[in-house]
């Protein structure tokens, strides 16, 4: 019995989300929307549930009282009149078709104004209105582009659940308590260029499938985008986060922009960027702020891309003021340095390239007949061939005379440390290489020394901190 309450609770919920017939009409009364405007223009409240709206809701079409307003430089340019139409009326409409285009712009909506799990036909244009009360658009869907360009929100923004299907446009939008985008979807463009959040930005578990820019925002309150998943282009260049940005769980399957973005602290992890726009003081900026943090492992992976990223780029002219000749010197260094060690950010690197020089050299030596003291002595006697004439070796005896061979070359490159392994004794050989014996012993030492150094570069800087 417990179980089909359960059942029957979680019927009634969805229900309630999303109202039977309020997407297809079935079963729903006709609104006209001249019907709803006279009552706006009359002050009346406008309260309707689980209704269709035919025809344009023009805000321009009525009489109403007019109210000035001080617009902004940018507002005046835009064609914004300083003289807004003053909405006095409570508007809800909510589980609704609206099969018409809403024009508001340019207004005060003094009253609640919610249009909660309703079905957008038209365009939907808010540009340059104030609202005074609570904006609720809830689990809304939109199927044209939305224009809140300098819209101002003074209580709180509710958009939550809700899917856009055209542009959504709130440029230079200002939201003076929370903005709640959580679990939206944004099929086409979002843009939130220029805007202000001063209260709660909640944009968690949110979906931006195309263009999502939120350049030169200011985000006064906290910023919450934690399981949010950006797919074309998210764009954060020159905002400014005065608390803490939440990004924990993201996903930037796209190229993300970080230029000149100031904030404290940045809670993004490394492997959730797929690409970011190459700029010295973004990567300098995320460097420090996965220091700031204690993500060590974010840390080496941003700076190994970081040094690689920077190669690519001029460091002549007046850049780096290099001259070409420099230039090429140290970019030819700084390849290199990425190669043996990664920056100092790979210490399996450098034992890569160990087990590779022990391994070449032993090949070289078993060629000029080192065997590791097969037919005489140990490793560090002889490791000269005898002289008399040879007989036929079996494949054990080859394989030991092989590892004998790269014995005697483990023990020489480990030497180049003088650390833990004493030099092994110069062999005495015969053949082509016994004139540059001495050239190959020496060089296997220096590798061996340089090869250390750069691993015990790596570990202390990144296992041992």
């Amino acid at each position: 019995m417990g179980k089909i309450k359960l059942a029957l609770a979680l019927v009634v919920f969805f229900m309630l989300l999303h109202p039977v017939g309020a997407r297809d009409g079935e079963g729903m009364r006709v609104v006209p929307a001249q019907e709803i405007l006279d009552k706006i223009e009359r002050g009346e409240p406008v309260e309707y549930d689980h209704v269709i709206v035919e025809g344009d809701l023009d805000l321009g079409r009525l009489e109403l009282p007019k109210r000035h307003v001080n617009r902004t430089a940018n507002e005046k340019y835009s064609g914004l009149s300083e003289n807004a139409t003053l909405v006095s009326s409570i508007v809800r409409i909510n589980a609704s078709i609206i099969n018409g285009n809403i024009s508001l712009a340019n207004a005060i909506i003094s009253n609640s104004f919610n249009f909660r799990d309703s079905h957008f036909n038209g365009s939907v244009e808010f540009m340059g209105s104030i609202f005074i009360d609570n904006a609720e658009f809830d689990n809304a869907f939109f199927s044209k582009n939305i224009e809140f360009w300098f819209s101002i929100f003074n209580c709180n923004a509710g958009f939550k659940g809700s899917d856009f299907n055209g542009g959504a446009n709130f440029i230079y939008s200002v939201f003076d308590s929370s903005a709640d985008f959580y679990g939206s979807t944004f099929n086409d463009s979002a843009s939130f260029y220029g805007s202000v959040f001063n209260g709660h930005a909640q944009f968690a578990e949110s979906f931006f499938n195309n263009y999502a820019t939120f350049c030169e925002s200011v985000f006064v309150g906290h910023a919450d985008f934690w399981n949010s998943n950006f797919k074309e282009f998210a764009d954060f260049s020159l905002s400014v986060f005065k608390k803490d940005a939440v990004f924990d769980g993201a996903r930037f399957d796209c190229h993300l922009d970080l230029t000149r973005t100031k904030y404290e602290r940045l809670y993004i992890r490394w492997n959730s960027i797929k690409d970011i726009k190459y700029d010295d003081a973004a990567y300098l900026s995320l460097l420090e702020n996965f220091k700031k943090l204690g993500y060590l492992e974010d840390y080496d992976a941003c700076y190994y891309e970081y040094r690689q990223l920077h190669r690519d780029h001029d460091w002549s002219g007046g850049y780096h003021a290099m001259h070409p000749w420099e230039k090429w010197a140290r970019k030819k260094i700084d390849l290199g340095l990425q190669a043996f060690y990664g920056y100092g950010k790979k210490p399996l690197w450098p034992l890569l390239w160990s087990a590779g020089t022990i391994m070449l050299f032993g090949l070289i030596w078993r060629r000029a007949g080192v065997d590791g003291g097969r037919s005489r002595g140990g490793i560090l006697e002889r490791f000269s061939p005898s002289g008399k004439k040879k007989r036929k070796t079996s494949l054990d005896e080859q394989l030991r005379a092989l590892g004998g061979a790269m014995l005697f070359s483990a023990t020489l490159f480990l030497s180049g440390t003088r650390l833990f392994v004493d030099p092994p004794a110069m062999p005495k050989l015969e053949g082509w290489l016994a004139a540059h014996a001495r050239s190959f012993f020496i060089a296997e030492r220096v590798l061996g020394a340089f090869f250390s150094i750069l691993f015990f570069l790596a570990v202390s800087g990144t296992v041992v901190r």
